[in-house]
């Protein structure tokens, strides 16, 4: 309790640190209380949330835009597809879509997904997820799985890399990336 969260947020963050039942912001907070309770510098701070799979550097600008849109945006004008393939192939509505673009709402696991579909950099990637309040950490089962396939499998890129990761999520028994349908057999 001394860091301001009731019992139940952290009961629910635990079960599933990477769902979006806990609010982002709830999150954030908790993290950066709890540097200030354990006197953590700025960068420890850091590293503790990037160890939950946030990012307190989307928090330093005081709108918290930290240019996210900008970015994001400018990574959509370097693709060279189609939006409406690319929300096909990540697998996310056209409406979630444009909710990431405008800023607002915007979930881990779509961005990912649409930044995989793209065919980013890891260092890109990670740019882009901290500026929007995440990045891929090792602590997290499923962001080390997507880690490791941008890292060390190449022929992920000549595939759907939505579906690619999605299947071997699947077979590691971890929750997958975007799916809009209940199986993904076909």
């Amino acid at each position: 309790m001394q860091l301001g969260i009731k019992h139940q947020y952290v009961s629910r963050w635990r079960k599933d640190v990477s769902g979006t039942l806990t609010k982002n912001q709830l999150k954030h907070n908790a993290i950066q209380r709890a540097g200030e309770l354990f006197d953590l510098s700025p960068i420890e701070t850091e590293a503790l949330a990037n160890s939950a799979g946030l990012s307190l550097h989307s928090l330093s600008n005081a709108d918290g835009s930290n240019g996210f849109v900008a970015y994001f945006n400018g990574l959509l004008d370097k693709y060279q597809g189609k939006i409406k393939e690319l929300c096909e192939l990540a697998c996310v509505s056209e409406r979630m879509f444009r909710y990431i673009r405008k800023g607002e709402h915007i979930r881990k696991e779509p961005l990912v997904a649409l930044l995989l579909t793209m065919g980013v950099c890891i260092n890109i990637m990670q740019n882009c997820l901290k500026k929007a309040g995440y990045v891929l950490s090792r602590s997290i089962p499923t962001d080390t799985v997507v880690l490791w396939l941008i890292e060390n499998e190449p022929k992920m890129r000549a595939y759907n890399p939505v579906n690619f990761t999605n299947e071997i999520l699947y077979s590691l028994g971890l929750p997958l990336l975007m799916t809009r349908t209940k199986t993904d057999n076909s």
